[in-house]
């Protein structure tokens, strides 16, 4: 008996051809999730395309086991356990938690006098500090949680 016959892998060819593409473009992105040089972007970009395409060829697939779906699921989290992150989170975690605090990240830039008791210890790490919210209310809702 073989593991993989021919006709089984024609039949799940769909389901690991997918799985194949969403690792090896989650794999692709790690050393450039932090953006903080410029040639950096369109590789991320490379590594995105490669996880659409996995993610487009799934759409072929009729059925699923828990398990697979689970391991990649699971596998491709791992993978980008040790990708930096952008500045732009600090961000997103001021702007919620002044929220929550009662302020509002239109009216307020971060670096506003208003809001210097509130610092956090990584206030420093927000990105243009001089600048009050730009993205819209409901990404602003998002943000509180």
């Amino acid at each position: 008996m073989t593991l993989f016959c021919v006709s089984s892998i024609r039949k799940n060819l769909p389901l690991l051809l997918s799985s194949f593409f969403i690792l090896v473009g989650t794999i692709f992105i790690v050393p450039y999730g932090g953006f903080q040089e410029t040639g950096i972007v369109i590789k991320f970009w490379i590594g995105i395309s490669i996880i659409s395409l996995g993610f487009i060829i799934s759409w072929a697939i009729t059925s699923i086991n828990w398990a697979w779906f689970w391991s990649i699921t699971i596998l491709t989290r791992l993978i980008l356990i040790p990708m930096e992150t952008g500045s732009d989170i600090w961000r997103y975690l001021w702007e919620g938690y002044i929220q929550n605090l009662g302020f509002s990240p239109y009216n307020l830039a971060p670096n506003a006098l208003e809001l210097i008791p509130y610092r956090t210890e990584w206030w420093s790490l927000i990105n243009h500090p001089d600048t009050s919210a730009i993205y819209p209310p409901l990404i602003q809702l998002g943000f509180r949680f």
